[in-house]
């Protein structure tokens, strides 16, 4: 339900908002954010979610991931848009599980994400970068190497302490005609637990624009980790049809 500036219901995170928009084209549901704050942006999705839009600010309110939060989960963000060039600056703050005393224990978990697009001519250049602690739940990779929002203590806690992690994503699109476009990617993330887990993905596609409603397209993507129990390390190719209506 929408009424003005205010947003509420089960709809996209603050964490998504702060850096699709700014993404390059990516066919894989699975690794559309990997890399990024909003790497479970796709299957991590509060039961509701208060958004309070106003020109570049948006201020989230949400369902918290952890069962035990006494606060919900926040995230401030600020988007602008000059000339061939637009950002997305955003701060996330959410009660994380420690798994100490039960797992009733929680700590107070911050995150800060960057995400940049830049046009040139008919290509762009975009990028991000994340960085915090407890911010696993939301990134996509827990310090397992499964997502399992049910079990934020895995994602977001080692030894009792919360565990920070770092993300960036770089990629290129480019228009090569009117009908065929086509984008390059590559995210990783470096989480900084006992094990020195490190993930990432590459990933290129080629997508046209067969009739005006209806793309087709195909993608190459890597993953040097198994991610989630059925997205295993190693290529794939995966191909696609979209109609729009």
């Amino acid at each position: 339900m929408q009424v003005d500036n205010v947003t509420a219901g089960k709809t996209w995170s603050g964490q998504f908002f702060a850096v699709a928009p700014r993404l390059t084209e990516q066919l894989d549901f699975y690794g559309l954010g990997f890399g990024t704050i909003a790497g479970s942006g796709l299957y991590v999705r509060p039961d509701l979610t208060l958004h309070y839009a106003n020109k570049g600010l948006r201020v989230t309110a949400q369902d918290p991931i952890s069962d035990d939060a006494n606060l919900p989960d926040m995230v401030v963000s600020y988007s602008d848009d000059i000339p061939n060039f637009g950002y997305t600056l955003a701060a996330t703050a959410r009660d994380a599980d420690t798994g100490i005393n039960s797992d009733l224990d929680t700590e107070l978990g911050l995150g800060v994400s960057l995400a940049t697009k830049l046009t040139l001519g008919n290509s762009s250049l975009h990028g991000s970068i994340y960085t915090g602690e407890g911010m696993g739940v939301y990134s996509g990779l827990c310090t397992t190497g499964a997502l399992n929002p049910g079990n934020t203590v895995s994602c977001d806690a080692e030894n009792g302490d919360l565990v920070s992690q770092t993300g960036f994503t770089l990629g290129l699109r480019h228009v090569f005609t009117p009908k065929l476009r086509g984008n390059m990617r590559y995210g990783e993330i470096n989480v900084d637990n006992d094990a020195d887990t490190s993930t990432n993905i590459k990933s290129a596609n080629l997508i046209y624009s067969y009739l005006p409603d209806l793309d087709i397209g195909v993608e190459w993507h890597n993953r040097s980790e198994t991610t989630l129990p059925w997205r295993q390390k190693g290529q794939e190719i995966e191909v696609m049809a979209k109609y729009n209506f």
